[in-house]
């Protein structure tokens, strides 16, 4: 524990008071931080960040007279009051020892002479630590160019290893930032670029006027190049991967557009994306204005440029109205992934939709039956309790898709229309709010209390919200959608086609995807070889083809095809394929070795939040309390 005094002599006895969001140290019931203003170096050589964040706070309870924030692993040196003269106050501080999950609490201190006024300023001067697990700072050889590169990554709680604030959805700050960074580079974040006359190379300063959550404040810094799709729309990437991005998100204002039509009017000025480097470890983070979207998904033929839609869904679904705490995860994701399915139908067309509903049906059932073989029944509620543990765990296809199914069980009941007006009512009413599961439950329950609306009783939604699994009342799903193709796979695998007479032509890689998971652990090596063959199956290519092809190696024991899975599993950080990978291999003895070898090798390239899932896929370290 460190501990700096400034000019007066305090004590330091403090009575806890529970914070309303049990992973964060805040209490925005007595101070509330409005807006944070950084001024921020980037170090690479250090692979630290140096400066200041200046909080505009304030007081909402008359009497508090101490300031908690978040941090982790940050190294405070200073925390001064900003008069308005100028002048500034020293201040006394505390960083507590850290907890492992949360991080160290800051306590800003103000004496009883020099009461905090309404409304302040609070300067902290600090920097980074050089592992702060926000923060992936890249050499030249992990990206696609000759530069070195760093990216941040907030969600879930790790906004506070880069920035000393109340890192909780609940609270919403708008922000500013002035950036000093290597003058060969670029930096983009999350905001609008703002200039100033007299910066000079390598400066680059940044406003978000619409109030935020502290996960999706975000920056990248590289070699970084712009393309426009229109007014409003364009893509940045490293330069040597401009080209491939212009090319694979060519649509991306037609999204746009759908995206206004459903859910009403984009409130961000622009949508832009970033295309990172490949160890970025989701497939895409909503980051306001600027979509940071994994290298996985260029293709080369547009094919999967469906994990934009779902980004671009957060526009209106997790960015405008947020959840308030990550036990109401779903808030943000099961909104989000009803309407990506929305936007692929309007998009890609009702087959393209509904092939994505089968897969991601299939893929909830097992995440639900695997939660319970573990003993975790109730993370298959909608309303989790991730109290006592990492926020993390509440990321599973139980918030995207049971999320997902909730909705469509609604939308049948009130009919499209007119859920799609409660849909708009319902981001119009609480634009820029964070709520939580029981602001949405009583909003549902007032509005099916008006005359003509349709019956649907406290109970049927209270067994999707606070039950587990799947209630009755789920939708069916389309049973003809994959028929023609099972049938193929089926006259296949029993010699009735040859592999090279396959009906490929026209499927797109949802339709790869299901043959090849179809496919049983005996099927001979020397149908894999021809598949491998005819099809050109291995790493490179189509990411989501690719890795269902590895993972029917995995389950066939195919070796010849292991050099592949080496190359994928060092080419990639993108969590699900990483993870599910390594857990495929983690089944057996023999796949749990092969595993610990490639991730040796694998390792330098993957966020930390990656390392911490495959080491505890791999049995590299202890579990985490849930055991998940």
């Amino acid at each position: 524990m460190r501990k700096i005094l400034c000019l007066l002599l305090l004590s330091f006895a403090t009575t806890a008071v529970a914070a309303p969001d049990p992973h964060s140290y805040a209490e925005p019931d007595k101070f509330l931080v409005r807006h944070v203003s950084l001024d921020l170096t980037a170090f690479f050589e250090l692979h630290r960040l140096k400066g200041t964040a200046e909080l505009t706070v304030e007081q909402k309870d008359p009497t508090a007279n101490i300031l908690t924030l978040d941090t982790r692993d940050l190294e405070i040196e200073s925390v001064r009051l900003v008069e308005a003269s100028g002048r500034e106050k020293v201040l006394a501080f505390r960083l507590d020892d850290p907890d492992p999950i949360l991080g160290s609490r800051l306590s800003i201190f103000f004496p009883e002479c020099c009461a905090a006024p309404p409304q302040m300023r609070i300067r902290i001067s600090y920097r980074t630590s050089n592992e702060a697990n926000a923060l992936q700072w890249l050499d030249p050889a992990q990206t696609f160019g000759s530069k070195p590169y760093v990216f941040s990554q907030g969600e879930t709680i790790r906004t506070r290893s880069w920035i000393p604030l109340q890192d909780s959805p609940a609270v919403r700050v708008t922000y500013s930032a002035r950036l000093q960074v290597p003058p060969d580079l670029v930096a983009v974040m999350s905001a609008a670029r703002v200039a100033q006359a007299g910066d000079g190379p390598g400066v680059f300063r940044f406003e978000m006027r619409q109030p935020i959550p502290s996960y999706l404040i975000a920056f990248a810094i590289g070699d970084l190049k712009f393309h426009a799709f229109s007014d409003r729309t364009g893509t940045w990437t490293e330069s040597s991967r401009l080209e491939a991005a212009s090319y694979e998100f060519e649509d991306l204002p037609r999204m746009l557009a759908a995206g206004e039509k459903l859910a009403g009017p984009y409130r961000w000025d622009r949508y832009d994306i970033l295309i990172m480097p490949r160890s970025f470890p989701y497939g895409g983070m909503e980051n306001p204005r600027l979509s940071f979207i994994s290298p996985s998904v260029l293709a080369g033929d547009r094919s999967l440029v469906a994990t934009v839609v779902h980004e671009l869904a957060h526009s209106w679904s997790g960015n405008l109205v947020t959840m308030s705490s990550w036990n109401d995860f779903w808030l943000n994701e099961g909104f989000t992934s009803y309407l990506e399915r929305r936007l692929s139908e309007e998009i890609y067309g009702k087959r393209f939709a509904d092939m994505e509903d089968v897969i991601s049906r299939g893929e909830l059932v097992q995440a639900i039956e695997d939660l319970k073989a573990a003993g975790h029944e109730k993370d298959s509620d909608l309303k989790l309790d991730l109290a006592g543990r990492d926020p993390d765990e509440g990321s599973s296809d139980v918030a995207y898709e049971k999320g997902r199914w909730f909705l469509g069980f609604l939308e049948g009941r009130y009919g499209r229309p007119a859920f799609d007006a409660f849909l708009r009512g319902w981001f119009d009413a609480h634009a820029f709010q964070s709520v939580d599961t029981e602001t949405f439950r009583g909003w549902l329950l007032k509005d099916l209390a008006r005359p003509g609306a349709p019956k649907i009783s406290s109970d049927e939604i209270d067994a999707w919200i606070y039950g587990p699994g799947l209630p009755a009342t789920t939708p069916v799903l389309p049973t003809d959608v994959f028929s023609a193709l099972d049938r193929a796979a089926k006259d296949w695998r029993e010699g009735r086609i040859a592999t090279a007479s396959l009906p490929t032509k026209d499927w797109v890689p949802m339709e790869w995807v299901r043959f090849l998971d179809e496919q049983p652990a005996d099927l001979p090596d020397a149908k894999l070889a021809e598949l491998r063959s005819a099809y050109n199956l291995g790493a490179a290519g189509n990411a989501e083809i690719a890795l269902a092809w590895l993972q029917l190696a995995i389950r066939t024991s195919y070796e010849p095809a292991y050099p592949d899975l080496e190359r994928y599993l060092t080419q990639t950080g993108r969590w699900r394929l990483v993870s599910t990978l390594f857990t495929d291999l983690a089944r057996t003895p023999e796949g749990l070795a092969l595993g610990r070898e490639i991730y040796a090798k694998a390792k330098p390239g993957y966020h930390p939040s990656i390392r911490d899932e495959v080491e505890r896929v791999l049995k590299l370290k202890a579990p985490t309390a849930s055991g998940q």
